[in-house]
């Protein structure tokens, strides 16, 4: 277990493994995609009211929703950690984005940490670095200097025992 004095709470936090946070990232995805595919299910409604040319307005929306997907992941997620300090799967799992000294990110370096998730996406070792460094950190997180740490007070689901 690795842990993290939080002076601003005055006790340690546990970091998150990589079970957690990838439940956390899946909840996520899940949310964004069916969102995102429900406003372009909307729009495609619209459009074949409208009479829209079907193929055509179905590969715009295709474009829309593939430049769409990334661009809002970012900055839904730099927003989420700079107002919240978590997403909403991480909300649900207890999970909260913090600096390395347990204090708040800030814009700054929750766009940062967004954008170098990409990097650890890309390069899947980069997620999975979260298995063998001391701190439990992605690349995204030493890139960022931050942590992801347990919140189990304001998380949905209590641990157990």
């Amino acid at each position: 277990m690795s842990t993290l004095a939080a002076p601003s709470a005055g006790t340690p936090h546990e970091t998150a493994g990589i079970v957690s946070r990838s439940l956390a990232f899946t909840v996520d995805a899940l949310l964004l995609v069916g969102g995102l595919g429900a406003v372009v299910v909307l729009v495609g409604v619209f459009g074949a009211v409208l009479g829209w040319d079907p193929p055509a307005m179905m590969r715009g929306l295709a474009t829309v929703f593939g430049a769409a997907l990334p661009s809002l992941w970012l900055v839904l997620n730099a927003a989420m950690w700079t107002i919240a300090g978590r997403t909403p799967g991480q909300a649900l799992f207890g999970l909260r984005v913090v600096r390395t000294d347990g204090t708040p990110v800030r814009l700054g370096r929750a766009c940062v940490r967004s954008l170098c998730y990409l990097l650890s996406g890309i390069m899947l070792v980069g997620f999975l670095w979260v298995l063998v460094d001391r701190r439990r950190q992605a690349w995204h997180d030493k890139l960022a200097g931050t942590l992801v740490v347990y919140d189990w007070r304001r998380g949905l689901v209590t641990r157990a025992g």
